[in-house]
């Protein structure tokens, strides 16, 4: 979360500008320094292994879902969170210090630093899952995808035969004015007004997967369930990260509709939002630590705007401190009470994890406790509390005067947090040192560069880490990526009959995600060139939420409907498979040999008649409804180890497994086709800023009239992959990474 101040009028716009220029400038922070410096020579044999410096760009990254856990592979900035889900590659702001935030399954959202702790830019945010996703086909029939009880939607949308040139997958989410770090960011409105009822609708190509807009002179409608809060005539906002505000759209506007409903017309896709006079509800959503910042916020909103009040009235400058009134602090100590809090929690859940735990796992908690403990940290030192160490901060004594029993064991909050980050980083490296592995060095790299910032490069811990990833540097080619299916599924199908089943109701549209890790392993031989086998996971998540097709039969004497009805589902919804494999590597081809899954999900299909028939009279007569309900083991598209015999009949371990084929026998590129066939982009050469050679693998297949066993047929799939390797045996300064 992050600290904003709102405008009126253009002179209060200016005014309040002018205050945070004035109170920065009182504030006279000065950062304290940290040794980041992390380029450590060691001798291995006759190689000289140059480590980089693991805090080259002064950035720490965050991206959290509502829940606080971290999302691995999303963007921020540019630069991908990795299997981790916390970057410090360069993230790219806009020219208003905005940076854009996007994840796969989430929607696309805007944050700001959070500050600085000793020179690093401190960035946490989190993103919202998307709610609804549909496909919609261009020249078919208007396509209406709703949010919430699709009998009393909070939020639909309309998208008719010409909104787009091309098929389109399209994502609609309705959002938690709570959870956005942008919520209190400027509006060009002349009037004092809320950000309420935001949502995002992004659209992509189903082909490419490019991002879409409407169509030269088209337009989508949605509409909004309020609680006439939004006013008669209602405002529409947009959010525009170049500027870093919200901007009215007055192209095409908004109408009420009746009492609790507001219609709005959008010429493009962004983050939108209605406004109000009166500030949302608190939000019941997120974890206690977000909506404590998002109260902080607030308060430091509504202290900002009596401020420029201030100003207008008496012509003074403000006093350095004077955006700490007592409901900021108190809105501070609240949020520093609920990062304190969950910091806890996860020390406790990493120390309680038995040592077979997963260190990947085990870091993403303390990571995501370590963002929120970075986020209000970076977030006081902005504002002068602590600013250059003990006592170095301009408003260092505001706490101390309205709190001077808070946290006795140390001098100031930020204290605290700083030391609260200091255990968790050195629990986390203990962890590491048990048992290193491959699969950990992401990990490493993440840690090692917190550490040098918390606890400095001559820290025992600091060094350990060090001599630890070295050694791993001589042992591992790591790949690792997102792959992504999107099954659009029929309009009609044909069961056992010549005729076809309408759709009736449900989504059109399945998705599965692959979070992809594997570790090729250098020989034990002397050259790092030479590789024998490897060994990975692959945790898949479906999104089969239930699809009913219905075909009404006409019986003209009936007093109810009649109809015969099937459906589909995945369950539960959304389903997580764990799998793992392992195999060889020869002759530059890869080959696995063994594929097992802790766990699957069951696709359900059934069948629902309702029961009906003529009596003596000619009367139709209402029965008992039939039904048929089936479920079969599905594994996920990266089963392609598995042998036809087991598709369909399983064997002694396991019943068949489905998978999705077409019927002209195309079949999907598998990962092992993908990495056989070489990166798409020229290997970037080494340097001592990017020590490891990395390979990028991006693509799309298609496959068109796709169908599985005894489930449906007419099927379109598209599987999008994006994969890294990053070879950590040839490294810069060394004779293999030359």
């Amino acid at each position: 979360m992050n600290i904003f101040i709102s405008s009126n009028q253009q002179l209060y716009y200016f005014i309040l500008r002018l205050l945070e220029v004035v109170l920065l400038s009182l504030l006279l922070i000065t950062c304290g320094s940290s040794d980041s410096t992390s380029t450590v020579e060691t001798q291995d044999d006759d190689q000289i292994l140059v480590l980089p410096d693991f805090l080259a760009n002064k950035l720490i990254g965050f991206v959290m879902d509502n829940e606080g856990e971290l999302i691995p592979f999303a963007s921020l900035g540019g630069a991908s969170t990795g299997s981790v889900g916390v970057t410090t590659d360069a993230a790219i702001p806009t020219a208003s210090g905005w940076y854009e935030v996007r994840a796969e399954g989430y929607a696309t959202s805007y944050t700001r630093a959070s500050g600085k702790i000793d020179d690093v830019t401190v960035i946490s945010t989190s993103l919202t899952p998307v709610d609804a996703v549909v496909f919609h086909s261009v020249g078919g029939d208007t396509t209406v995808v709703t949010v919430g009880d699709p009998a009393l939607p909070t939020l639909e949308a309309n998208f008719t035969a010409a909104t787009f040139d091309v098929d389109a997958v399209i994502e609609l989410t309705a959002l938690d004015p709570g959870l956005l770090d942008n919520a209190y960011a400027d509006k060009d409105a002349s009037e004092n007004l809320y950000i309420n009822y935001p949502f995002v609708i992004s659209a992509r190509s189903a082909s490419d997967g490019s991002l879409l807009q409407p169509a030269s002179g088209q337009v989508v409608e949605v509409t909004l369930t309020d609680n006439g809060d939004l006013g008669d005539p209602p405002r529409l906002f947009w959010f525009d990260p170049d500027l870093g505000m919200w901007i009215e759209q007055h192209d095409t506007g908004c109408l009420r509709v009746d009492a609790t409903h507001v219609s709005c017309q959008l010429s493009h896709f962004s983050q939108h939002s209605g406004a109000s006079d009166s500030p949302p509800p608190p939000s019941s959503n997120g974890t206690d630590h977000a909506n404590a910042s998002n109260n902080t916020d607030k308060a430091q909103s509504d202290r900002s705007k009596e401020m420029a009040i201030e100003i207008l009235l008496t012509g003074d400058e403000p006093e350095a401190c004077a955006i700490f009134s007592k409901e900021v602090l108190d809105a501070f100590k609240q949020e520093i009470d609920a990062a304190l809090a969950e910091a806890n929690a996860a020390i406790t859940e990493i120390n309680t994890a038995p040592d077979a735990a997963l260190a990947k796992v085990v870091v993403a908690i303390g990571e995501a406790a370590k963002a929120k403990l970075a986020d209000t940290a970076g977030r006081l030192q902005y504002w002068g509390i602590e600013g250059g160490g003990l006592d170095g901060g301009t408003c260092d004594h505001v706490f101390r005067d309205e709190f001077p029993d808070y946290l006795p064991e140390h001098d100031h909050p930020v204290a605290a947090l700083k030391a609260r980050m200091r255990e968790v980083t050195i629990i986390l490296g203990n962890k590491l040192l048990k048992k290193p592995q491959c699969p950990d060095i992401p990990s490493f790299d993440r840690v090692i560069g917190e550490s040098i910032l918390l606890l400095g490069s001559d820290h025992v811990n600091t060094i350990s880490l060090k001599d630890e990833f070295a050694d791993l540097l001589n042992k591992c080619n790591i790949w690792e990526g997102q792959i992504k299916y999107s099954l659009i599924l029929p309009g009609t199908i044909s069961i056992t009959i010549p005729e076809d089943t309408p759709w009736f109701s449900g989504a059109l549209l399945w998705e599965e995600y692959h979070d992809f890790s594997m570790v090729l392993h250098a020989s034990s031989s002397t050259s790092k060139d030479e590789f024998n086998d490897f060994e990975g996971t692959d945790k898949v998540t479906t999104k089969f939420s239930q699809v009913e097709y219905r075909k009404y039969i006409d019986q003209a004497p009936c007093s109810f409907p009649v109809y015969k009805s099937h459906f589909r589902s995945g369950q539960s919804n959304p389903g997580v498979i764990e799998a793992s494999f392992t195999g060889n590597y020869d002759d530059e081809s890869f080959v696995p040999d063994n594929f097992t899954a802790a766990s699957n999900i069951n696709i359900n299909w059934g069948y629902f008649e309702t029961g009906w028939e003529f009596d003596n009279n000619f009367i139709c007569v209402k029965q008992d409804d039939e039904t048929v309900n089936l479920s079969d083991p599905y594994r996920g598209q990266l089963v392609e180890q598995y042998t036809d015999y087991q598709y369909y009949y399983g064997d002694a371990a396991d019943p068949g497994i489905y998978v999705f084929e077409s019927f002209s026998y195309d079949k999907f590129l598998s990962i092992w086709d993908i990495l056989d066939q070489g990166p798409t982009q020229p290997v970037q050469p080494t340097t001592k800023d990017s020590p490891f050679p990395v390979a990028y693998y991006k693509g799309t297949d298609i496959i068109f009239d796709a169908y599985s066993f005894g489930l449906m047929d007419g099927m379109q799939i598209i599987m999008r992959w994006e994969i890294v390797n990053t070879n950590y045996t040839k490294y810069y300064g060394s004779d293999a990474g030359h």
